[in-house]
């Protein structure tokens, strides 16, 4: 009897000690953290990919169109790969031929792309906040490049996201219709 209670007490113990260290190893979200839940795209996942991971992630499309970016760095063929996703979002992801790596992907909201929909929601305009809908931590050198009221830039971003334009952007409601999120620079001015 006296065997079954230490065996009783060994695994009781155990218990509350497992409970304890889940329950102090939970974190509270400080403000910078990321939700994914928040997020409305996966930015880093995408830095640089090959077309052929891009393909993985979205599949194929036919929606293709070539062209060649103009900048005072040179002239650059490019080839955009075109997305729409199930909210009627627009995703147009630039890959540089010479690479063969995404190098920007553009979103349009559904109400911006087709007149339906709605624009893409914010809390608040702060580099944390706005980079939170698209999953970036963002470095302590970040900055704000422009605030225009209708635009909203950030630059240095991340390791991997080089600079991030808000465009359409509105007070009233809180949204934006139109986002630029730009991994290599090298290809833009």
């Amino acid at each position: 009897m006296l065997k079954n209670k230490g065996k009783l007490l060994l695994v009781f113990s155990i218990m509350i000690l497992s409970i304890s260290i889940v329950g102090c190893s939970q974190t509270t979200s400080n403000k910078g953290d990321i939700n994914a839940e928040e997020a409305v795209f996966d930015a880093p996942s995408y830095s640089r990919i090959t077309k052929a991971e891009l393909f993985e992630k979205f599949g194929e499309t036919s929606d293709i169109e070539e062209w060649s970016n103009k900048t005072t760095k040179g002239t650059f063929p490019m080839t955009i790969y075109s997305y729409d996703d199930k909210n009627s979002n627009h995703y147009e992801f630039i890959v540089a031929n010479d690479t063969n790596s995404v190098v920007r992907v553009t979103i349009y909201s559904a109400k911006n792309w087709s007149g339906t929909g709605t624009d893409i929601k914010y809390t608040k305009k702060s580099i944390n906040e706005m980079l939170t809908l698209l999953n970036i931590k963002p470095k302590d050198s970040a900055k704000v490049v422009a605030d225009t009221g209708v635009a909203y830039r950030i630059s240095n971003v991340s390791d991997n996201v080089g600079d991030v334009w808000f465009l359409g952007m509105t007070n009233d409601d809180s949204t934006f219709n139109m986002v630029k999120v730009t991994y290599d620079l090298n290809y833009f001015n």
